[in-house]
């Protein structure tokens, strides 16, 4: 029989080279030194009490590169050209044996992360059909080398890597697995269209 995997969840990822390891350092540096971290009451992490952090001058050129590479990623999902903004951006600390509960963003249409520690646990996105099955069945353990049956999956992950970017939908439910090292560091960020969005008998001014 033939199979067709309809209406994909699209993530992207891809590595940011052009950003150097002394670039790297001095952002961590920054961010433990200038921002300081704060408990996060719904996880074992830690986050920036600054909701802006991609603002700051140190954070220009990586903020070009995702607004940038975030058009490419609109693009492929087929919308057609907007302004797009970063609507928050927050540093995330984990250290060792902690990790991040089931969550997804709220008022955004895109969230991302960008990775600056060498050594992460895994981030897992979970399979939202899956709640829409009436029948709690047992499935296939999955292959992670077998790409080809994704219609078997409950949730996907990724082990990032230092300067590694992911795009992913707002709404996908996702997980930090528990970290195996201590000072795991990263930026998480939203993004929403700017502009007069829609059409004209549902435009928003955002």
């Amino acid at each position: 029989m033939k199979y067709i995997n309809l209406f994909p969840t699209v993530i992207s990822s891809t590595i940011l080279e052009d950003i150097s390891k002394n670039e790297i350092k001095d952002y961590i540096k920054f961010l433990n030194k200038e921002e300081g971290w704060s408990k996060d009451q719904n996880s074992n992490g830690y986050y920036t009490e600054n909701p802006m952090v991609l603002n700051k001058p140190i954070f220009s050129k990586l903020k070009n590169n995702i607004l940038n590479l975030s058009k490419e990623y609109f693009k492929n999902l087929g919308f057609i050209d907007h302004n797009f903004r970063i609507c928050n951006s927050w540093g995330n600390l984990v250290n060792k044996n902690e990790g991040i509960p089931p969550h997804f963003h709220r008022n955004s249409l895109i969230s991302g992360c960008f990775y600056l520690s060498p050594n992460n646990s895994n981030i897992y996105f979970e399979n939202p059909l899956e709640k829409k099955w009436l029948f709690s069945m047992e499935k296939e353990k999955r292959n992670n080398n077998n790409l080809k049956k994704p219609q078997t999956w409950d949730e996907y992950g990724i082990t990032p890597k230092q300067n590694q970017l992911i795009f992913f939908p707002s709404w996908l439910p996702h997980i930090v697995s528990k970290s195996g090292v201590d000072k795991r560091i990263s930026i998480s960020f939203n993004i929403i269209p700017k502009g007069l969005i829609g059409a004209p008998s549902s435009f928003i001014n955002l």
